[in-house]
């Protein structure tokens, strides 16, 4: 399967991606992508918490449906329309606690 714009930016990168092997990626890369999924994943269970995130994740919850994806953090199931969106205040909130 080709992008539909093959020369343009996303076409590119999106082709490079595809074509990506593991042993391709420097182990130090490697090793650093790990070290920052675990700290998104962290953020994300310390950020999921704090009042601003528990705010956002009401106004969520009162917004959306429910649905079959579990939220980070909380024991609600919606939809995947905003977790995404949640996930990420959920980790940018945390970096805000910290600072």
């Amino acid at each position: 399967m080709s992008p539909s714009a093959e020369a343009g930016v996303t076409g590119q990168l999106s082709n490079w991606i595809h074509s990506l092997k593991l042993d391709d990626v420097p182990k130090d890369v490697q090793t650093r992508g790990k070290y920052l999924i675990l700290d998104g994943l962290a953020c994300a269970l310390n950020g999921a918490h704090v009042p601003w995130s528990e705010d956002a994740a009401k106004a969520v919850f009162e917004f959306e449906e429910p649905g079959r994806h579990t939220v980070f953090g909380w024991e609600e199931v919606r939809v995947s329309l905003f977790l995404s969106l949640l996930f990420l205040c959920f980790v940018f909130f945390a970096y805000i606690e910290v600072v």
